[in-house]
């Protein structure tokens, strides 16, 4: 605020007109400046106060988003998380699962080697049976052979059939003692025996195409 009291003091000091109406108006002046000064500071704090309020106004928006953003973070790490502890289930019901298969398949395995085991027990007894005549039977009488019944006709021949696709090529192993009747493609029928084979089983047809495999001397077997 304008200091005026020197210019008061000049007024009442003042003897002619002419000084009285300069120290007046020199007083005047200086309260009229001091008022347009207040009133240029006034506005500069007012600038002041809306620059503030609106700094305050984008920090408080800034610290909104920042929230908003803080929560969208705790959202997604929450997600994050459920979604890690469900592929940690998962990951440990496929171990079990894993476990349950792997003792399945060693369960399979003991029995297949079981079944196995049985198998060539039984092979191995039949064979032994086999070679001391456990199966030879009494030879019974010989039945009179029938007669021959007449040949019928011929029926019509049928339409050929598509071709088929030719099928994987099969190999045949038989065990000792043993052996396997194998048909080719003509027709022919063959005996395989192994290879270490000594005593080969014989066998012999009759005039009706019918096929005995001798197991003695005086006796045969039953026809194919």
């Amino acid at each position: 605020m304008a200091n005026i009291v020197k210019y008061l003091e000049q007024i009442l000091k003042a003897r002619f007109g002419r000084d009285v109406r300069l120290s007046i108006h020199n007083a005047i002046d200086a309260v009229n400046s001091s008022v347009e000064g207040s009133a240029a500071v006034a506005e500069t704090a007012r600038r002041g106060a809306e620059t503030a309020k609106t700094a305050a106004e984008t920090a408080r928006r800034g610290a909104e988003t920042a929230k908003t953003a803080a929560e969208t973070a705790r959202r997604g790490a929450e997600t994050a998380k459920t979604a890690a502890e469900t592929a940690q289930k998962k990951s440990e019901a496929a171990q079990v699962e894993s476990k349950k298969s792997a003792d399945i398949s060693v369960a399979a395995e003991t029995v297949a080697l079981a079944a196995k085991k049985q198998a060539v027990e039984t092979l191995t007894d039949v064979r032994q049976k086999l070679e001391t005549g456990y199966f030879n039977g009494s030879k019974g009488d010989k039945g009179d052979k029938g007669d021959k019944g007449d040949k019928g006709d011929k029926g019509e021949r049928g339409d050929k059939g598509d071709k088929g696709e030719r099928g994987d090529s099969g190999v045949t192993v038989p065990i000792s003692g043993m052996f396997n009747l194998i048909g080719d493609k003509d027709g022919n029928l063959w005996v395989a025996f192994p290879d270490d084979s000594q005593d080969y089983a014989q066998f012999e047809t009759d005039e009706d195409g019918n096929i005995y495999m001798i197991v003695s001397d005086d006796e045969k077997g039953v026809g194919t």
